[in-house]
Parts: structure tokens; C-alpha cells; sequence
């Protein structure tokens, strides 16, 4: 009798018996207990797109006037001059961060991440470290406050992305009347800013780069303060009202919190049209 011989070649099992090879099928290897590792589908063919928005350098008038805007509490507005820079059109979604957590570069955030059931809706739940690190990923970095701003009103001190308008519900999902949850980006196209920036209140806050500081200083592109305790925040959420919708509002939280409202849009010095593929 012929005695059968077994080997390897390329990860497959191969039995040769008398001549006769024949592939034994492989045995599916089963991931640990609440480890995610993805399939190659899911790490190739996502779609990688992402649209970036070209903001000009020059000077935008930043913060609030109580002149043209009922509800600032502020001390005014401030001449500002900003680099010229990019940033995210939409703010990134479930589906764009779950392929940064497909390929270990992201940690799953601890709540509200659905990627199956909204996958175009934006990512929220997230750190500010957890939005710094999917923006480094991407090749790109949290916009600055002062960036966010301009990119967000232009260079005219409109109270609201679109004008002075009061918020509807077709210019920003911004409160409880527009459903109190969030919806796909994008999905309130009258509410674009000058440079057609979506989405910049309402639906979610967003994450920027600066360490919060009570009077911002710094009058070329201003980065706020060395160190603090809390990173800005900024534009309206899902269920906010029309004085937190004015994209002058400011916000601040630890960097570590976790909120259903956040989210995060990136920003470059160039213009990155595709997520990485590893």
C-alpha cells in the first residue's frame, strides 16, 4: 500500500497518495472572545472618498457681535488671519471610522457606533483622543478653532452658517423638533456656509484641536492656549437650540468625554481625497 504523504504549500493543506493530490480543506480560524478582526472585503472595498473643502488664506471676523447677533454674550468680534487650508466637507461617518478600526489604527468607540445600521450617519461617542488619532490616520489633523470658524462663516460674521436666518429644520438638524437624532451627512444641503462646508451646526458638535481658553488671543493663526484641561468644541448638535447653533458658540470638554452629541471633522494643509487602505 502506498503510504500517503501530507505537506503545506501556500497555507494549504495538500495529501498525496500514490500520485493523487488532493486540498483538505482548511479549518476556520475563530477570533478571541470581543476581538474584531475584519475580512479583506471589509478592509478593501469600502468606498475611501472623502471630499475635502480648499479655505483661503486671509483675515474672517471671529466671535460674536451683539450688534448683528441677539444671542452673543460675548465681547465682539476679533480680526483673524488663517492659513490657507483644507477640511472635511461632512463630518467623518460610522463607515469612515469603522475602516480605521478594521485595520487597528482606531479603538471602537465606547458607545453609539453603529456602522451597519448607520453607516452614513457621523460618528459620535468618540474621545478627543480617539478623533485625534482617526484624523492622523487619514493623513490629516483636527481643524484649529479659529480654522473651524472661518471655514464655518466665512469672512462676512453671519450669526449661522447659511446667513443670519433663524434655523430651520431644512438648514440644520438642530433640536428636538428636527427628530432629536442624528441623520446621514449632509442631509441639509440649504444650510452650506460660504466655502460649502455641511453640516457646521447641527447634527453633531464637533472636536477641534485647542485647548479651551475663556478669552482666545492671537491674531495669525491663533491655536489657542499651550496646555488646559478641556479641548474646544464646537457648532450645534441634534438637539441643541437656536443660541448653541450660532457658530460662534463655544464649548469646552475633558478630552477623555464621551457624549452622544460629538463627533469630529478632519482638516489638512493639502487636499486628501482618499482614506488609507491599511
Amino acid at each position: 500500500m502506498t503510504r500517503p504523504i501530507a505537506f503545506v504549500l501556500g497555507g494549504v493543506v495538500v495529501l498525496a497518495i500514490g500520485g493523487v493530490l488532493t486540498l483538505l480543506p482548511s479549518r476556520k480560524r475563530i477570533a478571541p472572545t470581543g476581538v474584531r478582526t475584519p475580512s479583506p472585503m471589509q478592509v478593501s472595498t469600502v468606498p475611501l472618498a472623502v471630499a475635502m473643502l480648499r479655505v483661503p488664506a486671509g483675515y474672517f471676523a471671529m466671535g460674536c457681535d451683539p450688534r448683528q447677533d441677539r444671542y452673543c454674550r460675548g465681547k465682539g468680534t476679533r480680526r483673524v488671519w488663517v492659513h490657507a487650508f483644507f477640511i472635511d466637507r461632512t463630518e467623518v461617518t460610522q463607515q469612515q471610522y469603522d475602516r480605521c478600526v478594521a485595520v487597528g489604527s482606531c479603538r471602537v468607540p465606547a458607545r453609539f457606533f453603529a456602522t451597519t445600521r448607520a453607516p452614513r450617519q457621523p460618528v459620535r461617542g468618540v474621545t478627543w483622543f480617539q478623533a485625534r488619532a482617526f484624523c492622523h490616520w487619514a493623513g490629516k489633523r483636527l481643524p484649529s478653532e479659529a480654522e473651524w470658524e472661518k471655514a464655518a462663516r466665512g469672512t462676512d460674521g453671519r450669526t449661522y452658517p447659511w446667513g443670519n436666518e433663524a434655523p430651520t429644520c431644512e438648514l440644520a438638524n438642530f433640536s428636538v423638533a428636527c427628530g432629536g437624532r442624528p441623520r446621514s451627512v449632509g442631509s441639509a444641503p440649504r444650510g452650506v456656509s460660504p466655502y460649502g462646508l455641511l453640516d457646521a451646526t447641527g447634527n453633531v458638535e464637533e472636536w477641534v484641536a485647542d485647548w479651551y481658553a475663556e478669552t482666545p488671543t492671537g491674531e495669525r493663526d491663533p491655536k489657542g492656549p499651550p496646555s488646559g484641561t478641556e479641548r474646544v468644541v464646537r457648532g450645534g448638535g441634534y438637539d441643541h437650540d437656536p443660541w448653541h447653533s450660532r457658530v460662534a458658540f463655544r464649548f469646552w470638554q475633558v478630552p477623555t468625554h464621551v457624549g452622544a452629541t460629538i463627533g469630529f471633522r478632519c482638516a489638512a494643509d493639502r487636499d486628501v481625497r482618499e482614506l488609507p487602505r491599511h
